[in-house]
C-alpha cells in the first residue's frame, strides 16, 4: 500500500495530450492524468524496481528480516511523509518516530527488542498502566495510528500526555504502523520480543519475563492470555495514502493542468505580408470499399468522391495566431463585416502558453465561441501558408476557398 503510493508518486511523468484532445475539460485531463499514473505504478510494482526501498512484507521470512519492520529508514520515512500530508510539523512527526523527552530508551538500535502495541480502545487507565509496565522493563510503545477522532499530532499528543501525565521514566511511545501490518496485530495490548532475529507474540500480557523464556521455544505468536481489545486506531499508512490521493493527486491535476500549454506544438506560421486567395478540390478517389458497421457498402473502391456534393451547410474557418494583437483584431473586424451561412469556426494556431487556459478563455468571452487549435493535418491540407487564412466552402462549384489576408509584419 505504502510502496504504490511511492510508486504512483515516482511515475507522475509528463503528461502529453493527443492533439485531437484539445476540448477536453479540466476533469477529464484529470482523470487521464491519474490513471496513466496507476498504471505506469502498477509497472513499476511489478518491475521489483522498488523491492529494496518497500517495509517487509507479512510473506516474507519473518526470521530474516523481522527487525527491519522497525527499522530507523522506515520510521524515518513515516515521519517525512506525516509532515508532507498535514499530519504535523516535521518537528512533531519526529517526536512520535525518534526517541522524544517521553524517555531515553534506545532498545530499539540493539539486537534485543522489547515492544509493546497499545491502542486507545484499552481505557485510559489500562492504558496508563501498560505504559508504566513498558518503562519498567525498557520497551517501546506502538500506536497503529491516530486515536479515532484525532485529525493531526497536536490532537494526538494532547491525548497521550492526559494519560502519561505525572509519570517519571515516561518510554519512547511511537507510531509504528509498519510493525502493527508487519506482525499481523490486530488486538491490544500485544508485546513481542526480539533476539537474534527471530520475534515471538503474545496478546492480553504487558510483562516480558514470561515471553521471554519462551522464546525461540514455541511457535511465534504465543496467542492471547488475557483481557484484550480490538486495536481501534486506523493504520497510519492508510491515512498518509488517503490524504495523498485528497491532496497530492490533486495538486498534480493542478500542475498536470497549469502545464498543459507548455507540452503542446504550436504551428508556426507567419504573419501574412499579402493578399492571396486560391481553391481546393476535395475529390478523392476511394481505392477499397467503404461500410458501415451493418456491412453495408458507402463507396465502392474506384469511386471518385467530393464531400462537399453531399455538405448539408456552409462552413467558414477563420484561422489565425490569437497572440497577435492585430491578428485577434483582424478576426473581430471580420467577424462583424461579414455575413455567414452555416457554421463559423474560430482556429488559432497559438496559444500564450504562460497564460494557458485564461487566454483561451478570454478568446472565449471575447468572441462568445468555442475556439480550436489548428492542427498540422489542416495547414497540409489547406496549404496554409501564413495567418490570418479564412476558407469557405463554395457549395456551388463544390470547392474549398482559401484567402490569406495582408496585415503587414507583426509586431515583437
Amino acid at each position: 500500500m505504502q510502496f504504490i503510493k511511492l510508486a504512483i508518486l515516482l511515475s507522475m511523468t509528463a503528461f502529453i495530450v493527443d492533439a485531437q484532445s484539445q476540448e477536453q475539460s479540466n476533469e477529464e485531463i484529470a482523470r487521464e492524468i491519474q490513471r496513466i499514473s496507476e498504471e505506469r505504478a502498477r509497472q513499476l510494482i511489478e518491475s521489483g524496481m522498488l523491492d529494496d526501498i518497500k517495509p517487509p512484507s507479512r510473506r516474507e521470512n519473518r526470521h530474516q528480516e523481522n527487525a527491519e519492520a522497525l527499522s530507523t529508514q522506515s520510521m524515518l520515512d513515516m515521519s517525512a511523509a506525516m509532515a508532507r500530508y498535514g499530519f504535523a510539523t516535521e518537528e512533531q512527526a519526529a517526536a512520535f518516530v525518534e526517541p522524544t523527552e517521553y524517555g531515553q530508551s534506545d532498545n530499539l538500535n540493539t539486537l534485543e527488542q522489547r515492544q509493546m502495541y497499545v491502542s486507545f480502545a484499552m481505557g485510559e487507565s489500562n492504558l496508563r498502566a501498560a505504559i508504566q509496565s513498558a518503562s519498567r522493563q525498557n520497551a517501546a510503545v506502538f500506536f497503529n495510528g491516530l486515536k479515532p477522532g484525532a485529525r493531526t499530532i497536536d490532537d494526538m499528543m494532547a491525548a497521550v500526555h492526559q494519560v502519561i501525565e505525572g509519570m517519571e521514566n515516561i518510554p519512547n511511545i511511537r507510531f509504528n504502523p509498519y510493525g502493527f501490518e508487519y506482525f499481523n496485530i490486530s488486538k491490544a495490548p500485544t508485546i513481542a520480543y526480539s533476539n537474534d532475529g527471530v520475534t515471538t507474540l503474545a496478546a492480553g500480557i504487558t510483562g516480558f519475563e514470561w515471553i521471554e523464556q519462551r522464546h525461540g521455544v514455541e511457535s511465534e505468536h504465543l496467542g492471547e492470555h488475557g483481557p484484550t481489545v480490538d486495536v481501534s486506531e486506523r493504520n497510519l499508512l492508510d491515512e498518509i495514502e488517503e490524504r495523498y490521493n485528497a491532496l497530492d493527486m490533486e495538486q498534480k491535476k493542478e500542475q498536470a493542468v497549469a502545464q498543459f500549454w507548455h507540452r503542446q506544438s504550436f504551428q508556426d506560421l507567419p504573419q501574412s505580408t499579402e493578399n492571396e486567395r486560391w481553391f481546393i478540390d476535395p475529390t478523392v478517389r476511394v481505392n477499397q470499399d467503404i461500410t458501415n458497421p451493418r456491412g453495408e457498402v458507402l463507396a465502392k473502391a474506384g469511386t471518385v468522391v467530393n464531400p462537399l456534393r453531399n455538405a448539408p451547410m456552409h462552413n467558414t474557418y477563420i484561422t489565425f495566431d490569437a497572440t497577435q494583437e492585430d491578428q485577434v483584431a483582424f478576426v473581430e473586424k471580420y467577424l462583424s463585416e461579414n455575413s455567414f451561412q452555416g457554421r463559423v469556426m474560430l482556429i488559432t494556431s497559438k496559444i500564450n502558453r504562460e497564460e494557458g487556459w485564461n487566454h483561451l478563455q478570454s478568446l472565449r468571452d471575447q468572441f462568445e465561441r468555442e475556439i480550436y487549435m489548428l492542427q498540422k493535418e489542416m495547414v497540409t491540407r489547406f496549404d496554409i501558408r501564413a495567418l490570418p487564412t479564412v476558407i469557405t466552402t463554395d457549395l456551388e462549384r463544390f470547392v474549398l476557398r482559401v484567402e490569406q489576408f495582408e496585415l503587414g509584419e507583426p509586431d515583437l
